[in-house]
């Protein structure tokens, strides 16, 4: 039996300093050397959809016709008994962060994720379902910045106005 080829070893930790969030990664090499390296760290989801939210209200209290609903479906973050309460009430694993609902009964629907992240299996399979459903205005914002994130949405919104 062949044995394992011996490897780096790799941690990472995202850590706040001086109110910024940072990522360390520290490398143990093979000759017993160590290497630390020290990155931003992309903010977390929800303040990108608290942003995004923000400009939501914005652009309403300058009269533009349409309303929106935030959500909080990380199912993985919430207690046990609180998944058992949010499925039995319905969360739905995988639903877009936010919904427009603009005028003539349309709907859109936004993803939001940090410049690291990807959507889950269960977002690609909900969001693929509701495009066979007919739901076709969905978008997903990918971008390393609050600010970034919520022009972003406005550009969606105002583009989706405009149809």
């Amino acid at each position: 039996m062949a044995q394992a080829k011996p490897r780096s070893r790799v941690t990472r930790q995202t850590v706040t300093r001086d109110g910024k969030r940072i990522r360390v990664t520290t490398t143990t090499h093979l000759d017993g050397s160590v290497s630390t390296k020290v990155t931003d760290a992309p903010p977390l989801e929800w303040r990108l959809q608290a942003a995004a939210i923000k400009r939501l209200h914005g652009m309403a209290a300058r009269g533009l016709d349409f309303a929106f609903a935030g959500d909080m479906n990380g199912l993985p973050l919430l207690s046990p008994s609180s998944k058992v309460k949010a499925k039995a009430t319905g969360m739905t694993p995988g639903e877009h962060d936010i919904r427009i609902y603009l005028p003539h009964g349309r709907l859109g629907l936004i993803e939001l994720k940090n410049a690291d992240g990807r959507p889950s299996s269960e977002q690609t399979a909900r969001h693929k379902r509701l495009a066979e459903l007919g739901f076709d205005r969905q978008a997903v914002v990918k971008e390393r910045e609050e600010n970034e994130v919520a022009d972003a949405v406005e550009r969606i919104v105002r583009g989706w106005m405009g149809e």
